[in-house]
């Protein structure tokens, strides 16, 4: 069994709620979403932070057993260009679960009319796999987000 804990504090919800089909659809991989109520982005397992988008919106995590995990923050939030996302780590650091690895400006994002569902994705790595989403308030670092049982 792999867990995956909640990449930031706010409510989970089903991923087909996301009001954008590339990601309602699964058509990056299945998981759940978070509308973030505190803007600290912190890693959702052990592993590294193989990738940063070059907007500063999307992270990919990598874990050893080979999965890889995006956390998408906001949608539409690619046209902000970087501004109001703070990354504390690059590309290639090891993380721990709970560990913050960027900071981002809540408050700018709303001004900037940017949704702030935040996609959590297991993009690779999950085939053949259950995966049970968690719904409801979930605090970053803390709360399982989603769960990855072999079939």
């Amino acid at each position: 069994m792999i867990q995956l804990l909640a990449p930031m504090t706010g409510t989970a919800i089903p991923l087909e709620q996301v009001p954008d089909t590339a990601f309602s659809r699964k058509l990056l991989g299945d998981g759940a979403a978070i509308i973030p109520e505190e803007g600290v982005i912190v890693s959702p397992v052990d592993g590294c932070l193989s990738a940063i988008s070059n907007t500063l919106h999307a992270y990919i995590f990598s874990t050893p057993d080979g999965l890889d995990i995006l956390v998408h923050v906001g949608l539409e939030s690619v046209g902000l260009q970087g501004r109001g996302f703070y990354p504390l780590k690059k590309p290639g650091d090891p993380v721990c679960a709970g560990e913050p690895v960027a900071d981002v400006d809540l408050v700018l994002l709303k001004k900037k009319g940017v949704p702030l569902y935040t996609p959590v994705v297991v993009c690779e790595g999950a085939e053949g796999m259950k995966l049970t989403a968690e719904t409801g308030s979930v605090t970053a670092g803390k709360s399982l987000l989603v769960t990855l049982e072999k079939r």
